[in-house]
């Protein structure tokens, strides 16, 4: 989970769920019982790599950062090209092999950015001439 605070800051917490145990459930009900999970939230770790954030936008498994400058970071999967780093490398068909940005990298958007948006697979930025711009799956 990511939050942006108001001074440009990028934090992240890490999640983790935590699930019943096995043994706690009687094997003739056990499709009868309720499961419930355990979320916890970690202290936030600030993502120094990024800064001076306008705002932030989450696909899936992936991130977008829009500075307030108006340039794009990404980080996360990439695998569908959801990241903006490009096709090299990248099978067009099954199977797909992971490719993932641990740090923002930069998305090479011809003009000054005014907003992001990141769905499933695909991310997209609106320029201040009110062109869209769009990566990742295009399956459609």
């Amino acid at each position: 989970m990511f939050v942006l605070n108001e001074k440009g800051d990028l934090y992240v917490f890490k999640i983790e769920e935590k699930l019943p145990s096995l043994a706690d459930f009687d094997h003739f009900n056990k499709n009868k019982m309720q499961i419930q999970a355990t979320l916890q939230l970690d202290n936030p770790v600030h993502v120094k790599d990024l800064s001076n954030l306008k705002m932030i936008a989450t696909g899936t498994d992936h991130f977008l950062g829009l500075t307030k400058d108006g340039k794009v970071y990404a980080m996360g999967d990439d695998t569908f090209g959801q990241c903006g780093q490009g096709g090299e490398g990248r099978s067009a068909t099954a199977p797909f092999f992971e490719k993932r940005f641990g740090k923002p990298v930069l998305v090479e958007v011809p003009e000054k950015v005014v907003k992001v948006v990141a769905g499933y697979r695909h991310s997209l930025a609106i320029t201040d001439q009110g062109k869209i711009f769009g990566w990742g799956y295009n399956n459609q």
